[in-house]
């Protein structure tokens, strides 16, 4: 019983030790925000990339900033001299400081970063990079300093996201972005697996091919049941089904004539009934021709005809409720950012209100509202399918390399020298391609916002500009990071033209889809035998719903 006692305490007192080692092996550090040399709008980057640092070095049990109370009690000056440097460490009794400094000139940063140690032992390293490539950057030098301090192997941080990565839900369509924190319960719904797969993929179907290629799709409850049905806008129609066990019931069709050049669809209660009306943009005559139906009774009724406005859908701050704009033709180009407003309707008319303020380019077609902390931003689709990053008061703060959303509707229009009546020659007759709509999310609870955008796939879109049917398509999920849209998730490959997108419950059982509406893709020989497929793929939001 003695002995017993005895290699109990042994074990007492090993575990006591290990413990107190394992304490002392845990380095801390802190970090100051950063100084910004260039435009006030981006004295943002100051704070932002303070955060994204400390994030970055973190290595559980190895390395760890020290306690918010500390920070706080080095204030935002970092230090001038080694010594002083040093003092700060003392009185937080941490282990390492880092500060520096981003310079931005034109479209480039440099990332100058100094550390020190307790010992007074310091470095400094600098780095330029694009100014969308910023955040790599910042990656980079984050892992450098961790490999000089700790050595390169395997940190804990790494091994725990592959276990993260192993044990979440699956859903096979879904790919996870590479420096995703695996603690984000993001993880749970977009795990991370190959491209390879078959047909029948788990997590993910498909309805039936309808006889017709289509332009546009809207989700909605229209008839006010609490139901949903699905609108999808063809070259010539306008169609409501129901869906339910993979296959697309017909409810209801509006044909229009080949003189309406149909070039949008959404859902608003414009009328304030309770139930979704379909919005429909369209061209005629050389001028806007928009249009606006109910579907009480599960029949298309018009509410408004023949609107001299481009009309268009978009979820506007504070509430980001589906809400009616709409904008005027431009006297020498299409549009005019100076004239979007939001509208609504009163009998038959629709009625002008407020003006949304909008960057240069902007028009009804081309941007959305992203919700942000304390506010929001606006992101635009400029003629290239950039996507660009504003904030409330206009001033640009990133753009990508990247293009989203293009489509294959166009619109040409004539424009030269106002009071110029001359010939052919006088005039310039280019092509608009109105883009998809963006769309935003919130998967989690804690109002985490997300752009949803489609990537165009094809080499021949890539050497022949006015070549817009894809053959293929990634649904990709971005969010703001700070300083430019990160990538969050992405679908595997969609083989054919995606041509619109959502978050909807189209068979009603209470769980969200994203639905994606796609053309087949024929061949280049054989664009006429294009037909339609709406197809989606199931999200675990249950497991992020916290």
């Amino acid at each position: 019983m003695k002995q017993l006692k005895n290699i109990s305490m042994a074990l007492i007192l090993v575990l006591v030790l290990a413990g107190s080692a394992l304490a002392q092996g845990t380095k801390t550090y802190a970090v100051f925000p950063f100084k910004v040399n260039g435009p006030d709008k981006f004295l943002y980057l100051g704070p932002a990339v303070q955060s994204m640092l400390s994030s970055r070095l973190t290595t559980p049990g190895k390395f760890e900033p020290v306690s918010k109370d500390a920070q706080a009690a080095l204030g935002v000056t970092p230090p001038t001299s080694g010594s002083q440097a040093q003092s700060l460490l003392t009185r937080v009794s941490a282990d390492y400081l880092f500060w520096g400094s981003v310079s931005v000139l034109g479209d480039q940063a440099t990332l100058e970063l100094q550390r020190q140690d307790m010992h007074g032992q310091g470095k400094s390293v600098s780095k330029t990079m694009p100014l969308d490539g910023l955040v790599p950057g910042l990656d980079e030098l984050a892992k450098q300093q961790v490999a000089e301090l700790f050595g390169a192997q395997s940190t804990p941080v790494q091994q725990q996201a592959a276990a993260s990565r192993a044990d979440a839900p699956s859903n096979p369509s879904f790919l996870m972005a590479e420096g995703v924190n695996p603690n984000d319960p993001m993880t749970a719904v977009n795990p991370q697996f190959r491209y390879e797969g078959g047909a029948e993929t788990p997590g993910q179907w498909r309805s039936q091919n309808l006889g017709f290629p289509s332009r546009g799709m809207a989700v909605a409850d229209g008839d006010g049941d609490g139901r949903q049905e699905v609108f999808i806008l063809g070259q010539h129609g306008l169609y409501a089904y129901t869906y339910k066990d993979g296959r697309l019931t017909p409810l209801d069709e509006m044909r229009f004539s080949q003189k309406h050049e149909l070039l949008f669809l959404g859902a608003a209660d414009v009328d304030g009934d309770g139930a979704q009306d379909l919005v429909v943009g369209a061209y005629r005559d050389e001028q806007p021709y928009s249009m606006i139906f109910s579907f009480k009774g599960r029949k298309f009724q018009k509410l408004v005809d023949g609107v001299r406005l481009f009309l268009s859908v978009v979820a506007t701050p504070p509430t980001y409720s589906p809400t009616l704009i709409g904008q005027k033709k431009g006297m020498n180009y299409l549009f005019d950012s100076r004239d979007v407003y939001e509208y609504s309707v009163n009998g038959s008319k629709v009625q002008e209100g407020k003006r949304i303020n909008l960057p240069e380019f902007a028009n009804v077609y081309n941007f959305c509202f992203l919700p942000d902390a304390g506010g929001f931003k606006i992101v635009l689709l400029d003629d290239s399918n950039h996507l660009k990053v504003y904030t409330q008061n206009l001033d640009i703060q990133s753009s990508t390399d990247e293009s989203y959303n293009s489509s294959a509707i166009d619109l040409s229009f004539s424009s030269g020298l106002p009071g110029m009546t001359g010939g052919s020659a006088d005039f310039i007759t280019p092509n608009y391609y109105i883009p998809m709509p963006m769309k935003i999310t919130a998967f989690s609870a804690k109002g985490k916002y997300e752009l949803l955008v489609n990537k165009d796939i094809s080499v021949a879109a890539q050497i022949f500009g006015r070549f817009r049917t894809f053959t293929q398509g990634e649904l990709h999920g971005l969010f703001w990071d700070g300083v430019g849209l990160n990538l969050a998730w992405k679908t595997r490959r969609i083989k054919g033209t995606v041509v619109a997108f959502q978050i909807a419950d189209p068979d009603n059982n209470g769980k969200q889809d994203l639905c994606v509406l796609v053309n087949t893709y024929p061949g280049s020989m054989g664009l006429e035998n294009r037909k339609t497929v709406f197809m989606g793929y199931e999200l675990n939001t249950g497991a992020i719903q916290k």
